[in-house]
């Protein structure tokens, strides 16, 4: 396997492996991922190409993936120390170029790409880049991709590397010297913040420092043992700025500081790039100042994840907290200004994500009341289904199986019962390529449903009780590509319908829960976006409704109960790109029946068919979708291999996306008048939202009242009036058995 390119090349570009296509023309990045390669690769000077492991890898699982980089190590440094002319700039294309080049084994490509690493291969050294085989599978940010080799070819062409700015720090080691620091800084229009924590849980974690600087490359550090003689900090005038202030804020108010977030550098890197998973300080400040990674200063005393900061010696701790904050201050006023340019991300910025930070700061804190009494039944009960469930496979294996070792399972699939799929995966993904009428499939997945279930919803969540007998998810504002909110710690947007496993959640004594949500949410987007007049005739009347209409249509006036669930499936369905074979798997019917469903709809609807199908062409044109709430959606890299995605993405984007904006502002809006009412917001589900309310008639109308009429306002406000939303209200001690009330 040979190389291709100049041996005089002031660049070079390292990837992983050959794949088939390479092996066939003996030429590395002839294929798929060469064309990516290919239209990033500079014009103007000769550049040179190869691969860590010259050989063809049949499993690219990471550990031999390691293996065969280090096996092949002497021979890339060989091939790289004999060129013609010594190269500027290496680009390492994957983690097994990076492993290989740099001999760290524990680096992922995803945390360092981007960095600069010395190396004496190359004048500059070394850039990790994501391969691009991973951008064609929908990893990562094609964006940064692109970035990152300008960087790189830059620094090919002779200019400097980033000089990442030098900070200065001092200590206050006297009350006396504290506050002096504080009449110093505290009404200055801008103090840039950091808190170093014993660990994430900011009810019982400690606060070891807060960093905080207000002017360019000096840093104060305000040491554990003074926190409490910060307030007048927090009183002054000073506007906030913080990186991830949520978390930030938490901690602080903890401890009777009137911490807030008014500008916020993650949320900032987010409304540039909705990709998730590029937000972080460490990436953020490196892509913008070159920083280089500083973690190695406490990597020492954190031999495991879990390992607390409290470990690390403070002159240490301090170090690190000064380039957090530091590093924080530079980036700001970068993104600041791109941000301000583009007006649809300044309004999302300021009028969404800033004020949402501190709704969602609130929601974690209250947390949601669980019966553990409940959780227990609910333990018994699926363990007892796990079992029966267990049983029927071994009823068709006819020997003893564990259903939960992939190996056993592929034996028994394809081997066995001599099934036909790609490979011999039991995945998900791959169990939907076997028939899934076959009781062998059938029982899985009924046995992974039920696994599940006790694993994540009943047992997985005792482990995340606090003592106040309550759960404290974490929401991330950050976390998807369509702003829809994410949440984690436990996602309690993810609840299955289960009313045994909803009914987890309670209401405290003296209190009941009522849940707000928007009826039909997305399909009124839909028509409101679309402008499509039978929709919105059929949502301005109030006899007539989407789902009794569309089974008429598909059905004729005589539809029985069967028939609208399938019209339910198809309405709620057809905008995320479900296809004619999944509404026939799904009622046993044929897929020129399930066609004909969807034909129908698009005949019934030619508008929001028309809407639609213009979203699903965006990722073919290069077009951003915005939303009236600023967010945008934006293509980078658009492959056969993902275009399908990128279609379904597309097409559900808009009305997705701002359903759940307007549930994010509702809750904005309602949470201090709610607070005043004794009545706290402990969840919020894309389009509803869960209190907890003082159980006397009179609190309980004013709630429902205040949230009905706020909830059907927000829309009108930012100027969808195409159609009404309507909220309705249920209430109740268990969420799993909520009623509806007028």
């Amino acid at each position: 396997m040979g190389a291709r390119g100049e041996t005089q090349a002031p660049i070079v570009f390292v990837g992983e492996s050959p794949g088939l296509q390479e092996i066939k023309l003996r030429k590395p990045f002839m294929g798929q991922s060469g064309k990516v390669l290919n239209s990033v690769l500079p014009n103007d000077i000769p550049y040179y190409i190869t691969n860590a492991v010259q050989c063809f890898p049949k499993a690219k699982d990471p550990a031999k993936m390691a293996k065969a980089a280090k096996c092949c190590n002497s021979r890339l440094e060989h091939e790289l120390r004999n060129l013609e002319t010594k190269p500027k700039i290496i680009v390492a294309m994957g983690n097994p170029a990076m492993w290989s080049l740099t001999g760290n084994y524990a680096l992922k490509i995803t945390q360092e790409r981007g960095k600069l690493f010395p190396s004496d291969l190359s004048e500059h050294g070394i850039i990790p880049v994501l391969h691009p085989a991973a951008l064609l599978r929908g990893m990562g940010s094609y964006r940064k991709f692109v970035k990152d080799i300008e960087y790189a070819n830059d620094l090919a062409r002779g200019e400097s590397p980033r000089i990442p700015p030098k900070y200065t720090y001092e200590v206050p080691e006297t009350l006396s010297d504290v506050n002096a620091a504080i009449h110093k800084i505290k009404d200055l229009p801008l103090l840039i913040g950091d808190i170093e924590t014993g660990g994430l849980n900011n009810r019982t974690d400690p606060l070891l420092c807060l960093g905080v600087t207000w002017k360019p490359k000096h840093v104060i550090i305000f040491s554990e043992e003074f926190i409490q003689d910060l307030k007048p900090l927090f009183q002054g005038s000073a506007k906030w700025v913080w990186h991830n202030g949520k978390f930030d804020i938490a901690f602080l108010r903890r401890e009777g500081l009137n911490a807030k977030v008014d500008e916020d550098t993650m949320l900032l890197s987010y409304c540039l790039d909705e990709n998730p998973g590029l937000h972080d300080l460490e990436q953020v400040s490196s892509d913008l100042l070159g920083a280089p990674d500083y973690k190695y200063m406490v990597k020492p005393y954190l031999p495991k994840k879990t390992t607390s900061y409290t470990n690390i010696p403070k002159d240490v701790l301090h170090d690190y907290a000064h380039l957090d904050c530091g590093n924080t201050e530079g980036i700001f006023q970068i993104m600041r200004n791109q941000v301000k340019r583009d007006p649809s991300l300044e309004l999302l910025y300021t009028k969404t994500l800033i004020p949402a930070s501190e709704l969602l700061y609130h929601v974690e804190h209250n947390g949601f009341l669980v019966d553990q009494e409940q959780l227990k039944k609910n333990d018994i009960r699926l363990e007892k289904q796990i079992e029966e469930e267990a049983s029927k496979l071994n009823e068709i294996a006819g020997y003893s199986i564990n259903a939960n070792s992939p190996i056993q399972m592929s034996k028994l699939l394809y081997d066995d019962l001599g099934l036909k799929g790609r490979g011999r995966s039991t995945n998900k993904k791959s169990l939907e390529k076997l028939p899934q009428n076959h009781p062998a499939i059938i029982a899985l997945k009924a046995f992974r449903k039920v696994a599940k279930a006790r694993s994540t919803y009943v047992t997985g969540l005792a482990k995340r009780l606090f003592d106040d007998g309550r759960v404290h998810p974490t929401f991330l504002l950050h976390g998807t590509k369509t702003g829809r909110l994410a949440c984690r710690g436990p996602n309690l947007q993810n609840i299955p319908r289960d009313a045994e496993l909803r009914n987890q959640f309670i209401a405290p004594k003296g209190y009941i829960l009522i849940e707000v949500d928007l009826n039909q949410a997305e399909l009124r987007c839909l028509a409101a976006l679309s402008g499509d007049e039978a929709m919105c005739e059929i949502y301005n009347s109030d006899g007539m409704s989407l789902h009794d209409e569309v089974a008429t249509a598909l059905f004729g006036p005589n539809w029985d109960s069967e028939q609208k669930m399938r019209a339910k499936a198809v309405n709620f369905g057809i905008v995320y790109g479900r296809e004619a074979y999944s509404l026939a798997e799904e009622f046993n019917t044929s897929t020129s029946e399930g066609q004909r469903m969807i034909n129908s709809w698009f005949a019934r609807f030619p508008k929001a068919h028309q809407f639609i199908q213009i979203c699903r062409q965006a990722p073919m044109k290069n077009q951003t979708l915005v939303t009236l709430f600023g967010r945008k959606k934006r293509f980078g890299l658009v492959t056969k291999h993902n275009l399908k995605d990128l279609q379904n993405e597309a097409a559900n984007f808009p009305h997705q996306s701002i359903a759940s904006d307007i549930t994010l502002h509702a809750a904005i809006r309602v949470r201090p008048k709610l607070t005043k009412m004794d009545t706290r917001i402990v969840n919020l589900v894309h389009d509803s939202i869960v209190m907890e309310v003082p159980n006397n008639p009179e609190t309980i109308n004013n709630v429902k009242h205040l949230v009905i009429k706020t909830m059907r306002q927000v829309p009108i406000d930012w100027g969808i009036t195409r159609v009404p939303f309507i909220a309705d209200a249920k209430e109740g001690t268990r969420w799993g058995s909520l009623k509806k009330v007028a």
